[in-house]
């Protein structure tokens, strides 16, 4: 199954659109769309897919996505309604090839990126984006270079990305995250992924690892982890019983993956952030 190809619609004339989106609680929607969008989350905490990327997610981040990159949001347990800005922009929406001017120069390496970018560090970042969705005019305009430029500036870690040497969606890579998106909590492994979609062991191994620079156990496990850290925010559960239900059928293993990914232990884990 392809990703949901989202349509974003512009009011008429308008350059880019900016919104706020309060009050919503995010599901699965493995979607993909032509136009850049930018993310700066207020409130809420879940998993955050992007390409190759699954991470968790929390309040006060920026996420840059470029075109054509795979990409969702799942609200984790607890976690209440989600707060967040959202710009989207066309690579053209100051005509073609805007941002190789002499005086933007500095953008061009952001606007031709295949990854996208995610920053932590976003004091003042609200501020700019209410202006941008409240302002009118050149004002606007203005309040979205500030923007670009608080982008630019400050400490971003490169996320995830899969596109084609064309710049397309990969698609026969996107039918396998979308699989192990949708099968990762039950006993699967690549031998089983291949003989599901058609595909041969050697096709599975060579596309996955080409575009994700991950093996597909990596991937699962991956999925596992970030569920099992969704599971622990209910403290009724026990770590061998989340475990299981994030599809691991052994602690020590479950326990090494863990320390792998994370940095922690699950206990170290649940200690710090599930008080």
């Amino acid at each position: 199954m392809n990703p949901y190809k989202e349509k974003v619609i512009f009011k008429d004339g308008a350059s880019f659109l900016g919104f706020r989106r309060r009050n919503h609680k995010y599901s699965f929607v493995w979607h993909i769309h032509p136009e850049f969008e930018i993310v700066f989350l207020l409130k809420g905490h879940g998993t955050r897919y992007i390409g190759n990327s699954v991470m968790e997610y929390d309040s006060s981040e920026l996420v840059f996505i470029p075109p054509g990159v795979p990409h969702s949001w799942v609200s984790g347990d607890g976690s209440g309604e989600n707060d967040a800005y959202v710009v989207h922009f066309d690579a053209d929406c100051f005509g073609q090839d805007w941002f190789c001017n002499n005086e933007l120069s500095l953008v061009k390496d952001l606007m031709t990126s295949d990854s996208a970018v995610l920053i932590e560090d976003c004091k003042g970042a609200e501020e700019i984006f209410e202006n941008l969705i409240t302002s009118r005019g050149l004002k606007k305009v203005a309040h979205f270079f500030e923007l670009l430029h608080f982008i630019l500036e400050s400490d971003g870690k490169s996320l995830g990305s899969f596109r084609s040497e064309e710049g397309k969606v990969n698609n026969k890579l996107d039918r396998v995250i979308t699989y192990l998106n949708d099968n990762y909590k039950k006993e699967i492994n690549a031998q089983m992924v291949a003989e599901a979609l058609s595909m041969s062991p050697y096709q599975l191994r060579s596309l996955f690892n080409k575009y994700t620079n991950k093996t597909v156990l990596q991937y699962i496990n991956e999925l596992r982890v970030f569920e099992a850290c969704r599971l622990m925010q209910n403290e009724q559960y026990t770590i061998s019983y989340l475990a299981s239900m994030a599809g691991f059928n052994n602690l020590s293993y479950f326990n090494r993956i863990f320390l792998k990914v994370t940095g922690m232990t699950p206990r170290e884990y649940r200690k710090t952030f599930c008080p």
